[in-house]
Order: structure tokens, then sequence, then C-alpha cells
């Protein structure tokens, strides 16, 4: 089956769950809708359901952008018309997290002012120009992406051997780092190497064997996220939510290592 095919029998899914959901109200079921195409144009639907999802899945999915839209649409468009006074919560929501990254890193003093000062209009500009999926909450979404603006002005401002010891200390630098090490050609370099292996220690050091699975399966293994509740009888924001506790407990494994 071509790329084509499987982008259209994904719609399709996902065209049949929305109708099932029974959203009655005309003009949001088409804003659904459209966010729905989008996810699928983007290959953001894809990324979290594997090409050829089940009903279930989708319908999950369905109801989640349903849920994070009815819940978050009203805050994200008044930063789209860059209204001051919800500017101004989100501005302290992404200084705290520019500054939670500096102090994963190490980084203070005048060194942490001056990454901050240059990570939160970069992180403002991202948000303006990037796209949000309703796929998952708001802060959540806007907290990584605040991570991904830290991490890039990292590698590319400070020394590469500051940047490199941050590699391990950063939730979402951790997270792009394993999914880099499931490449067989990034595992080629002796680096990667020692990195793996470290990182696979650190697994075994999870509290519980389904954070255990759930690393080595998505990481290490490539299965997706719909793969892997289907293997491990769970519901998808059930797997979302045990990534999420795993990745955390890692990064608390790693700080005390490191």
């Amino acid at each position: 089956m071509d790329e084509d095919s499987n982008l259209s029998d994904l719609t399709a899914c996902l065209e049949k769950a929305l109708e099932q959901n029974g959203v009655k109200d005309n003009r949001l079921n088409q804003k659904i809708r459209t966010l729905l195409y989008r996810s699928v144009e983007y290959d953001r639907a894809t990324r979290v359901l594997g090409e050829n999802p089940d009903d279930a899945a989708c319908h999950e999915y369905v109801n989640q952008v349903i849920t994070n839209y009815q819940e978050c649409h009203e805050v994200v468009t008044r930063l789209e018309r860059r209204e001051p006074e919800e500017w101004e919560i989100a501005v302290k929501k992404i200084n705290r997290w520019a500054n939670g990254c500096m102090k994963q890193w190490n980084i203070y003093g005048p060194l942490r002012k001056q990454c901050v000062e240059e990570c939160v209009p970069n992180a403002v500009l991202a948000f303006l120009t990037g796209t949000y999926h309703y796929d998952t909450e708001f802060d959540a979404w806007l907290c990584v992406l605040v991570q991904n603006v830290c991490r890039k002005y990292i590698k590319e401002q400070l020394h590469p051997n500051h940047a490199a010891e941050a590699d391990l200390l950063s939730y979402d630098k951790f997270e792009f780092l394993l999914e880099a090490l499931a490449d067989n050609d990034a595992i080629a370099s002796q680096r990667a190497r020692e990195l793996r292996a470290i990182l696979l220690e650190a697994v075994e050091k999870l509290s519980s064997e389904a954070r255990q699975e759930l690393i080595i399966l998505h990481y290490f293994e490539g299965f997706s996220f719909k793969e892997i509740a289907q293997k491990m009888d769970r519901s998808l924001n059930a797997v979302y939510k045990l990534h999420f506790d795993a990745l955390n407990e890692l990064r608390e494994i790693l700080d005390d290592w490191y």
C-alpha cells in the first residue's frame, strides 16, 4: 500500500471517529475536522497513531482533540491575537520553564540570566510561527516548545562541551537523544554507543517493569505508541502518561548520576 493510500485510510478512520462522537455543534464539528486534516497533512497523526490505526485508537485521538480544543481554544486565540493580559500569564510560564531548563543543565548566575533573556522571546516567536494540533494539553505542548528553544540556544551559543553536558539533563533533550539512539546509523559512533549503554543501565533502574518495557519498545525497538498500547493492553492516553512518567524518572536517575 502506497503512502497516499495510508493517509487516505487514516483520514477515513478519523472521519468515522468524529461522526461516531456525535458533535452536534456544526461549527465545532467543522473546526475539529479541519484540525484532524491538518494533523494528517503534517504527519502528526501518523506519528502518534501509526500508519494503520484501529477504530478505537482513532476514536480516542479524536476525543482528545475535541477535549483540548474546548478547554484551550480561547486561550490560544487570545495569544494569537497578542492580547497583553494573556501574554503576561504565558510569559511568566515560559520564563519559569526556561529557568527550569537552565537549572537542569547546571547553568547559573549571569549566564543563566543571559540565556533566559534570549530564550523567552525566541519561544514566543516559535509559538506564533508554530502549529498546535490540540492532541495534547496546551501547557504541555508549550513547555516542550520552550525546552526545544532553550536546547537550540545552548547548542548554538555556548561551548560545545557545555552543551554536551546538557544532553543527559534535559527532559526534552533526553527524549531527542533516545530517538537518535534508536537510529542504527547514529549507533555507529563510539560516543553514541557509550550513551546507549548508560541509558540502558538507567532504564533498568526504573521503578516499574511497565516503564522499562515502554522505553525499550518505543526507543530501542521502534514501536509506535499505538502499537505499544495494543501490546500492553492499555489505552493510548494511559501509554502517553506512562511515557511521560518514565521519562521524568529517567531524567531524575540521570540527574543523580551526573
